[in-house]
């Protein structure tokens, strides 16, 4: 029989407390009188001599002071001693139940320990030496090493201190390379000081953090420096530094899924259902198309920005037929040709989607600058760095956050499978405000597998509706 989620109920704040309190009362007396009694027969053993029997009659005779009554021929000094050791180990066993029971019994209502799994054998698979002696067989870098003598950095990410009711903590609880990570914390939980800051400082090697405010970097950043180069993509000027590098979105974008993919990035960020349900999927493919005729034909997203303004212009058609894309071509082309309020409907619901495409600061960060290199996920994974994608929630820059971290996924899944299977060092991904600044349309069927490749997401939600 198993007990609802949660936390236990306390007995103090049971039906069943008042029952217990006259239970004990019922049975109180005659359990302090059998404390004599046992003393006494263990007397009447070593010394001889009679005890009478446990009842009534014994205990008005104790009660009265008539100790030759209840235990003739047997010194009354030995009873007193023996007693007296009977009431301390009684005393003794009681009060190491009470420490250990009472936290259980008498907790908090509220109290989200006591609903946590009973039993240290639960926990042990997560400790340190556990955890250690798993990342020696993970990672080929540590292969040969003892257990002990591996770092908590280079085992696993830290989970926090395991907790008991009533007790100290217990031991640190990690999570190893192979898991993925999924983080409920409501506002103010403490997800940034608590989950983002110390999992993005202990990386052993390249590490990516999301953030919508600029402590994550701030407390970081120069940390980090000592370990690798740092790269902060910020399109909204969150961090208030100065641009440093761009990234070309499109670079990837060779074939129909690459473009779909990128695609769908802007498409998840409409924030209408009802519109993003019923010309969504269209807009996508629209997308696909533009932005696949801008890649192959070394056009940048200005131009993709053009073109959607332009619902007639045969240019992205012809690009696309150019490159070997007959079939996407002819789709681009029927939908430009089709009915003028399914065409409208479809270019309005992608403008939308990429209405980051309109904004000079955003662009500034996916287009060729003069001056300034551009960054590939691949400088990140074959080094030590560390990328930090920043962006206000539900912002203009929010697809391109989620087209850089997706892009940084795909290209360690290609490593991985090029190095043997994983990555390694591995590769801590923190997606702290990912519902707000970095929807990743399949990033549940990624989860099924990243952690396979030595890519380890975690995500930090703030309710189970933004999942």
């Amino acid at each position: 029989m198993s007990r609802p989620l949660g936390p236990r109920v306390p007995v103090t704040g049971s039906a069943a407390a008042p029952g217990w309190i006259v239970l004990g009362c019922c049975w109180g007396i005659p359990g302090l009188a059998l404390i004599p009694w046992a003393g006494a027969r263990t007397a009447a053993a070593l010394a001889g001599g009679h005890v009478t029997a446990f009842g009534f009659a014994f205990v008005a005779d104790l009660a009265g002071r008539r100790t030759g009554d209840a235990w003739p021929g047997v010194p009354t000094a030995l009873v007193l001693v023996f007693t007296g050791l009977i009431a301390a180990a009684i005393a003794a066993a009681i009060a190491f139940i009470w420490v250990k029971a009472a936290p259980r019994l008498l907790h908090a209502a509220d109290d989200p320990v006591a609903a946590l799994a009973r039993g240290r054998q639960r926990h042990a698979p997560m400790t340190l030496p556990a955890v250690a002696g798993r990342a020696t067989h993970l990672r080929p870098s540590l292969g040969g090493r003892p257990p002990g003598q591996v770092v908590a950095g280079d085992a696993g990410m830290l989970l926090g201190d395991m907790l008991r009711p009533g007790q100290v903590p217990g031991p640190a609880l990690y999570s190893d390379w192979r898991d993925t990570e999924i983080d409920l914390m409501g506002p103010g939980a403490g997800k940034t000081t608590a989950r983002a800051i110390p999992l993005t400082l202990a990386a052993p090697g390249p590490a990516v953090a999301t953030s919508n405010k600029p402590d994550l970097w701030a407390a970081t950043a120069a940390i980090r420096a000592g370990h690798g180069p740092v790269w902060l993509f910020d399109p909204c000027g969150i961090c208030c530094q100065e641009q440093e590098f761009w990234v070309d979105l499109l670079a990837p974008v060779t074939r129909v899924e690459n473009a779909n993919r990128l695609a769908s990035h802007f498409v998840l960020t409409v924030e209408d259902p009802g519109k993003r349900e019923l010309w969504g999927p269209a807009a996508q493919t629209l997308l696909s198309c533009l932005f696949l005729a801008a890649a192959t034909s070394g056009r940048t997203l200005e131009d993709v920005a053009l073109w959607l303004d332009q619902p007639a212009m045969p240019a992205p058609a012809g690009l696309l037929q150019k490159a070997g894309f007959g079939a996407l071509a002819s789709s681009l082309l029927g939908t430009q040709n089709g009915a003028p309020e399914t065409r409208d409907g479809i270019y309005e619901t992608a403008r939308t989607a990429a209405k980051a495409l309109r904004d000079d600061e955003v662009m500034k960060w996916v287009t060729p600058q003069p001056g300034l290199p551009a960054w590939s996920p691949a400088m990140l994974l074959r080094g030590t760095g560390t990328l930090y994608l920043m962006s206000e929630s539900l912002s203009y820059a929010a697809p391109l956050i989620a087209a850089v971290a997706d892009g940084v996924i795909r290209t360690g899944i290609r490593l991985a499978q090029m190095a043997g299977g994983r990555l390694d060092p591995p590769v801590p991904i923190i997606l702290d405000e990912a519902a707000n600044i970095c929807r990743i349309a399949d990033l549940p069927n990624l989860y099924s597998y990243m952690g396979s490749h030595g890519l380890c997401p975690v995500t930090v939600l703030q309710s189970y509706e933004q999942g």
